[in-house]
């Protein structure tokens, strides 16, 4: 009796169990590689725009991150914080269209233009502390963008070569015929004809005057300072 007893109240043997070690796919080496760059990103990359590609380096570690193709091509690039998006992007603007591709080469924006993205920066706009992309276009038109749609376009009678947000609003633009104006949000201030056309623009109080001035750098290589309220 006291063995049946002793069998009875044996505990039965635990099963053991078997891990089976699933070889990584690639969408889970991916996933993983993805979450590393995200954690350990520290350092400045480099974003270099080709004729088919975007290609993102990063310098300190001497490695691709990624090479995504673009078919359109690059034809202009602004980088940093764009409209209310979480992280920075990179804004590649190129054959009628502009796709903003994050740090893990994801794209989080997609918009089409009514010409080619000749030149684009990144800038306030009518001062909501809310960053604006400006868009020069071979089809002579300005537009300011904060989401898919533009929010104000300016017509001009020739291709826009460069464009410059600059401080308290205002914003400088050059044409491929050497005109260089001036705005304060919607409002132009000036515009004035040079010889050759706008390679580079600063606006800052060069004079210690507390306004400020415009400086421009044109293609015949002549600087030329314009005061922002007369261009004179």
């Amino acid at each position: 009796m006291s063995s049946v007893n002793h069998l009875q109240n044996k505990e039965p043997k635990k099963e053991k169990q078997i891990r089976i070690h699933k070889p990584k796919t690639k969408e889970a080496k991916k996933d993983k590689d993805k979450k590393e760059n995200e954690i350990e990103r520290k350092s400045d990359v480099l974003f270099i725009g080709c004729e088919t590609s975007l290609m993102c380096y990063d310098i300190m570690e001497n490695k691709t991150l990624f090479d995504r193709e673009i078919t359109e091509g690059v034809l202009s690039m602004s980088c940093g914080r764009f409209s209310t998006f979480t992280d920075p992007l990179c804004l590649a603007g190129g054959n009628c269209n502009i796709v903003g591709i994050d740090i893990n080469g994801e794209e989080k924006f997609w918009t089409v233009l009514g010409g080619n993205a000749i030149c684009m920066a990144l800038g306030y706009f009518e001062q909501d502390n809310i960053n604006a992309l400006f868009v020069g276009t071979d089809d002579f038109t300005i537009r300011v963008y904060k989401d898919e749609e533009p929010i104000y376009e300016i017509n001009e009678n020739t291709k826009i070569v460069i464009i410059m947000p600059l401080q308290d609003d205002y914003f400088c633009y050059g044409l491929e015929t050497g005109t260089v104006g001036l705005y304060k949000g919607k409002d132009r201030k000036w515009f004035k004809k040079e010889k050759g056309y706008c390679t580079t623009m600063e606006l800052r109080d060069f004079k210690g005057e507390k306004t400020v001035e415009v400086l421009v750098g044109m293609s015949t290589g002549k600087i030329i300072l314009f005061d922002s309220n007369t261009c004179f």
